[in-house]
């Protein structure tokens, strides 16, 4: 893998001036806030390094000469090749991609925000690019604050099929609970593709090159992850971040590190749904509101929450994937505001009885996926380092029962909770 790396050129925007956390910063750029004694830019110049990546620009802007005495600390002791581009005028988060694209040699580029701390397993994303044939790939997560988030739609679980911007007007049609993380992978060549447009000052990875790149019906990713990614904006989630590394509890969460995870099953353990019936409307959703404080306790031991649900109402055509996404994004987002915060949510679409009015056929198998088999649990596994010794799965049925002995994990009986 390790020619693709070296193929990559990291960039970083750390030109803003940081009006929402001037109360605490006295006028100092983000970048240069400190985290208990590294600041923010060599923190990300840190996960830049530790994947391979040897060469970084540093598009700078505000009081840009304050970051001269830390580059010269970072190429030393990081083994960096650092670049700056100093905007004569705000370019805004993206707009100097543009000036310095004919030095930029690489077939991809890393775009990361200069205002973030995270501590994420970048080869992994990398590999999830290559593997995709991306061409585009956006890092997101669930978000805290979906009311100020840039969020996206991935219907199938990857390719993006819809946009929304943090400062578009209210749209309640739109259900999504997949923020933008502030970190994307990009062909070079999409600069060519994309052209600057100079009426737009403030230009975002996010609207200015992804969304447009997507107009153009172009294949754009997400990679979802639920490793320690946040952005330091605000005086309280600067605090909360500076907390978090005392705690060390940002390093934990890359994927490197085993991880270890609370599996719940949907349907009857975390929303009522009778015998028979299914789920087939957001409206539909009653929240079992007594299971879920217990539930939120139980979280508390584990890194990670994934929801594994069979539903093969797709499968006998009475569900589409648009309408189930729906569902589950409200149920991410009411849950949430009661406290439990669920990381993925994996669905099985098949069901093994063929020959019914209306059917989809090719969905109709004996597949892995549908439980009491393992496969969602492996595939979760799989892509998130999951330690199912240290995992557990909380359901109602024999079903949920059974997938969690066939995975060799823990179950919990929702009633027994």
């Amino acid at each position: 893998m390790w020619f693709k790396i070296m193929d990559i050129t990291a960039v970083t925007s750390i030109g803003g001036k940081g009006t929402r956390i001037e109360s605490i910063s006295y006028g100092k750029p983000k970048g240069l806030l400190e985290i208990n004694g590294k600041t923010v830019i060599y923190k990300i110049a840190e996960q830049i390094a530790l994947c391979g990546i040897k060469k970084l620009f540093l598009l700078r802007g505000y009081k840009s000469e304050l970051f001269d005495n830390e580059i010269i600390k970072i190429e030393n002791q990081l083994d960096l090749e650092i670049t700056s581009y100093i905007e004569k005028e705000p370019l805004g988060e993206c707009g100097a991609l543009w000036e310095i694209r004919n030095q930029i040699n690489s077939k991809d580029v890393l775009f990361v925000l200069g205002d973030i701390v995270f501590d994420v397993d970048l080869q992994r994303f990398i590999d999830f690019h290559e593997r995709l044939d991306s061409q585009f790939s956006l890092i997101t997560h669930i978000t805290s604050h979906p009311e100020d988030s840039d969020l996206i739609r991935a219907t199938n679980g990857t390719q993006i099929s819809d946009f929304k911007f943090k400062n578009q007007e209210k749209n309640n049609s739109f259900r999504g609970f997949l923020g933008n993380a502030g970190i994307s992978l990009f062909n070079t060549e999409i600069l060519d593709l994309i052209k600057s447009d100079s009426n737009i000052k403030n230009k975002t990875v996010f609207r200015n090159l992804a969304y447009e790149f997507f107009k153009l019906f172009k294949r754009i990713y997400s990679y979802n992850t639920s490793e320690y990614i946040k952005d330091i904006g605000t005086p309280e989630r600067l605090k909360k971040v500076i907390e978090d590394d005392k705690n060390n509890q940002i390093k934990e969460k890359n994927y490197k590190f085993k991880q270890k995870c609370l599996f719940l099953d949907r349907d009857n353990t975390l929303i009522k749904c009778t015998k028979g019936n299914y789920i087939l409307d957001p409206n539909d959703i009653q929240i079992k509101k007594d299971k879920i404080s217990k539930i939120i306790n139980l979280r508390k031991n584990f890194d990670l929450c994934i929801v594994i649900t069979n539903q093969p109402q797709i499968s006998m055509g009475l569900l589409n994937l648009e309408t189930l996404y729906d569902i589950n994004s409200l149920l991410i987002v009411r849950l949430l505001d009661l406290g439990l915060k669920i990381d993925e949510i994996s669905y099985c679409p098949h069901h093994p009885h063929k020959g019914f009015q209306g059917e989809i056929s090719i969905l109709k198998e004996d597949c892995f996926c549908r439980k009491p088999n393992p496969g969602m649990i492996f595939q979760q596994t799989f892509l998130r380092n999951i330690d199912l010794k240290s995992s557990v799965l909380v359901g109602d049925s024999k079903s949920d029962m059974l997938a969690a002995m066939n995975s060799g994990m823990k179950f919990i009986d929702i009633e027994d909770l």
